[in-house]
């Protein structure tokens, strides 16, 4: 899934964002802990997993109405129902378009107040000092980072003089903020001074956009970041939410980009990093419900795929239409502003064909776990991430201090599609996301152009050993044990792609609706279409190498 981010800043000496990311995104971007030794619970520990009772799905009731201190709550109400414990929540909204407005500055200030951010809530503090910098303009979401720049004494507003260096966030003090509850003033004023206004930390500020839901579970997604936090110790901080987005710490890195994946030390990395993932408690992280197959769970990717394929029928049989009818043909054979590729997409993508083909694959893929063909298993189910591309994978500004282990640099975002999958399924996708480049001038959406070639054996092997060590405790694989690990991601490579095809379908759903309005002035932030025309036609590949047919 794509996702668009600027250039690596640290927040102290660069105006742009300590992001580098790829496709545009959805809204989530939980980060793996740096220092967290352990995904798996302790003995000791497992009396934490009692916080899953705090969350309920029921309504509350509650008057939210008033003075500035109304609707603030240790528990809160999400839009789609589902209240949580222990995180602030206050009953705002931020038009995400409006934020190099003053009143976007005085909305962000008057949040943060509300939800008691440490460090954010003396009254010295004035809205033109805020430094907010947009981070990602996705279809999705919108995130920026939040920072406050005191002004100088004797240097004038900060429209009159000159501003003061930002100091950096670091980790050490993130982990500790975070797990302090210092985080919210309870018992004590919500707006005492800190005495000194560098204290103030960045902030991580994501506003949700209006079609997430067609991907995303919300009630879902801030769940699994909240215990991947508080119970895990992964991740960022959730600081707080309101009406239409939340609050997250910030860690100072930068994202990975396309060439650093396949460097030898930092694939393993990257290798180690999810197989520490892998170990979460999935029952925990997402609540067990039967699949079509009976008592075993299905693979959240089939799920998503039968959840998003009606949608993407909808929008493949609009663009039919505007070709078929005449009714925007000359948008689509001139191309207004980001659809001047798109004559003959229809038929090329072929939305008929392409439920056969995965119809075909699913059948094959039983035969395949049932060991009728490649020698194949039914493969672990594990909290998988799936979308371990290289914009999701962040470094570090500092390495992490001992005795953290140095793959512990490597920090893991955007968990929105994380879910259960088979653990070969999760290793599949991020060898598929060794194809592509998103920065690209532009073919940033093209998976064929052969940015990057796919791992050969040396680099998946390399990838599978450092995975296995974390797996399986430090035990040395057998060549034949690598070489089964091998053929399950070639099995479960195609259905990534099926996916993501028809994510980029109904991510498009703007683009379509450009066309039939005629508006020449519309221009797409990524090419959603043309990208999901790249995934069918991996897909198809892969079909073809399995020796798969409709």
């Amino acid at each position: 899934m794509p996702i668009l981010v600027p250039s690596s800043p640290r927040m102290h000496d660069s105006p742009t964002s300590p992001y580098v990311t790829g496709r545009p995104s959805s809204d989530s971007s939980p980060t793996i802990h740096p220092y967290s030794p352990s995904l798996r619970p302790s003995i000791n520990h497992r009396a934490s997993l009692d916080a899953v009772s705090l969350f309920r799905l029921d309504e509350r009731d509650g008057d939210f109405s008033g003075d500035e201190g109304a609707g603030e709550g240790e528990g809160w109400e999400d839009p789609d129902g589902v209240s949580v414990e222990g995180v602030k929540h206050v009953e705002l909204d931020l038009e995400a378009k409006q934020y190099q407005t003053p009143a976007f500055h005085s909305d962000v200030l008057l949040l943060l107040r509300r939800l008691r951010i440490i460090h954010w809530c003396s009254r010295d503090m004035r809205p033109s000092n805020l430094k907010i910098v947009k981070v990602s303009g996705a279809l999705t979401n919108s995130v920026f980072f939040v920072s406050y720049q005191p002004t100088p004494e004797g240097a004038g507003t900060p429209d009159e003089g000159p501003h003061a260096p930002q100091r950096g966030f670091s980790t050490s003090s993130a982990v500790e903020a975070s797990t302090s509850s210092s985080w919210s003033s309870a018992g004590g004023s919500p707006y005492r001074a800190t005495g000194n206004l560098w204290d103030a930390p960045t902030l991580l500020l994501r506003i949700y956009g209006s079609t997430s839901s067609t991907f995303i579970s919300r009630p879902t997604e801030l769940r699994t970041l909240h215990l991947l936090s508080s119970i895990y110790h992964l991740g960022p901080a959730l600081l707080g939410t309101f009406l239409n987005g939340r609050i997250e710490q910030f860690f100072a890195s930068r994202a990975l980009t396309a060439t650093e994946l396949r460097q030898p030390e930092t694939s393993r990395w990257i290798a180690r990093r999810m197989a520490e993932l892998h170990t979460a408690d999935m029952e925990l992280l997402g609540p067990h419900s039967k699949g079509l197959r009976g008592e075993t769970r299905d693979p959240t990717v089939l799920t998503s795929i039968r959840d998003w394929a009606g949608p993407a029928r909808e929008i493949v049989m609009t663009l039919a239409k505007l070709e078929r009818d005449g009714d925007g043909a000359e948008e689509l054979k001139e191309g207004a502003v980001g659809m001047k590729a798109l004559k003959g997409w229809v038929k090329e993508f072929d939305m008929d064909k392409l439920e056969l083909e995965i119809a075909a694959y699913t059948k094959w893929l039983k035969r395949y776990e049932e060991g009728e063909v490649m020698g194949g298993k039914k493969w672990k189910m594990v909290f998988a991430h799936n979308d371990a591309q290289y914009g999701n994978l962040l470094r570090l500004d500092s390495p992490p201090k001992p005795p953290a282990p140095p793959h512990h640099a490597i920090i893991v975002v955007d968990f929105e599609y994380a879910a259960p999958n088979p653990l070969v399924h999760d290793i599949a996708n991020h060898f598929n996301e060794w194809l592509a480049d998103y920065h690209h001038d532009t073919l940033s959406h093209s998976m064929s152009h052969k940015h990057m070639p796919y791992p050969n054996k040396d680099e998946r092997w390399n990838f599978y050993r450092a995975y296995w060590d974390v797996s399986r405790g430090g035990t040395t694989p057998k060549e034949e044990e690598l070489e089964e690990l091998d053929r399950g991601v070639r099995a479960w490579s195609p259905i990534g792609s099926a996916a993501w095809a028809l994510w980029g379908v109904v991510s498009a759903r703007s683009q379509v609706e450009a066309v039939q309005k005629g508006d020449e002035e519309y221009a797409p932030e990524f090419e959603y279409l043309l990208y999901a025309l790249e995934r069918v036609k991996m897909f198809r590949d892969n079909l073809w190498s399995l020796g798969i047919t409709i």
